[in-house]
């Protein structure tokens, strides 16, 4: 005999946890840019409506980097500020199967792990002997950054966040 037919018991909805968005800060992504184009490889700093920020490096300088890391060189990433009209495309940067990521290839040619050199923290780094004043210090952090940026005075300032004129001032000590 059969008795009236059950209904189902209800499922308890799940709330769902939202997944850690793909690029949020810290993810190494590979940039597209258009007008003019050019590719550029980092860290992802922060993405708004107006654009993206990145510490990274240009593909094309991506060799010379890593040698220059590996060599000791004071070198470090470029801080830089897409406006989102020039960003074409964005995609992580993942292993694909055998091929490896540039965060994978950049470990590998330069022996140091790739989220320690481009975090948002990272600095130049100079090299400072033990012992040396704090002008003697700040001196050679501002010639370091000053050839970072390929002699470039106007962004050396902005990255001191020094005036243009003290910059020139540092420079001629």
């Amino acid at each position: 005999m059969r008795g009236k037919p059950q209904p189902e018991p209800l499922l308890t909805e799940r709330r769902a946890t939202p997944a850690a968005p793909p690029f949020r800060a810290g993810s190494f992504v590979l940039i597209t840019l258009n007008s003019p184009r050019e590719k550029f490889w980092g860290a992802v700093l922060e993405i708004t409506p107006a654009g993206l920020s990145v510490r990274g490096v240009d593909l094309n300088s991506f060799e010379d980097f890593a040698r220059q890391l590996r060599a000791g060189d004071p070198v470090a990433p470029a801080a830089v500020f897409f406006p989102m009209h020039r960003v074409e495309r964005m995609e992580l940067d993942l292993r694909s199967g055998d091929i490896p990521s540039l965060g994978e290839r950049f470990e590998s040619k330069t022996g140091r792990a790739a989220t320690g050199v481009f975090e948002s923290g990272s600095g130049i780094q100079p090299e400072i002997s033990v012992g040396c004043t704090l002008a003697q210090a700040q001196r050679r952090l501002i010639r370091a950054t000053f050839e970072a940026v390929s002699e470039d005075v106007a962004r050396a300032a902005e990255l001191l966040d020094l005036s243009e004129d003290e910059l020139r001032s540092w420079l001629a000590r």
